[in-house]
């Protein structure tokens, strides 16, 4: 807070303790009719009176000290240096100022930051770098992630249901008994990724690259495999049987399944040469 908003915050409490006191000891002593008694009341009151301003003003200033350093260290998270963002995240949570619920993080360089314990529910991180960060247990869901780099990160238990991380960067992550339910994983890169136990159910994964993952104990019930890359991933035929779409897909020996739509286009071009 600026320094003349301070002082116009102290004049103010201060002309307010005068006016109280002078009111309430005129209507006191004018009664009693001793002048010499009324000074001596207002003095002792006005001096009550002061006290109590300068407690309020001295807890008030605290109070938005306090938003003000929230503020910034908000501000700073956001920070394009990665120094300044990681101190800011170390900050917050030291003051236990863990819910960054909706904050505006785009473009902010959280490599190797330490994130545990923070809540980025519907988060703007798109084209964040958050490669190397630790982000186990963190509370991802329903965030933005679009172009964001988390490469090595650990994600492991976290929470990235319904996150948009349409051409995210998620190389060598470990993803571990994560939940990526529902999220949207479009064209994102997931090479040698740890997925072991993680949950995609319902995912769309159109043009994402898993080449080289585990999917040990992955479940895959309901997600959407068009031209996603499986070759080398760790994954059962038994666990993909469940997949809601397997299209154009690179299975783990390499083998490519059809690409329906091209079969179509196919098929109308035959049909159309024949008549």
């Amino acid at each position: 807070m600026a320094i003349r908003i301070k002082l116009k915050l102290f004049f103010i409490l201060l002309f307010g303790s005068l006016v109280t006191s002078v009111v309430s000891f005129a209507i006191h002593s004018l009664r009693s009719g001793d002048k010499l008694e009324w000074v001596g009341n207002w003095l002792q009151n006005f001096g009550t009176e002061l006290l109590g301003a300068l407690i309020t003003f001295v807890l008030l200033d605290m109070v938005l000290s306090t938003a003000e350093q929230k503020d910034r260290l908000f501000s700073d998270l956001g920070s394009h240096v990665n120094d300044i963002a990681r101190y800011a995240a170390e900050r917050l949570k030291a003051k236990g100022l863990l819910n960054l619920e909706k904050i505006y993080l785009a473009e902010a360089n959280l490599s190797r930051a330490d994130l545990r314990g923070l809540n980025f529910h519907s988060a703007m991180l798109d084209d964040a770098k958050l490669n190397s960060a630790n982000l186990d247990r963190v509370n991802l869901s329903e965030a933005y992630l679009t172009k964001s780099d988390l490469s090595g990160a650990s994600l492991r238990k976290a929470d990235l249901s319904k996150a948009m991380l349409t051409h995210a960067n998620l190389k060598d992550c470990n993803l571990a008994d994560s939940s990526l339910r529902d999220a949207t994983l479009t064209d994102a890169q997931l090479t040698n990724a740890d997925l072991r136990g993680a949950d995609l159910s319902g995912a769309n994964a159109f043009g994402a690259d898993f080449s080289n993952t585990n999917l040990s104990n992955a479940n895959l019930r309901g997600t959407q495999f068009i031209h996603t890359n499986l070759k080398g991933a760790i994954v059962t035929q038994e666990q993909l049987d469940t997949a809601a779409t397997l299209i154009g897909v690179v299975l783990p020996n390499g083998v490519q399944l059809p690409d329906f739509e091209a079969i179509k286009d196919i098929m109308d071009n035959l049909k159309s040469t024949n008549e």
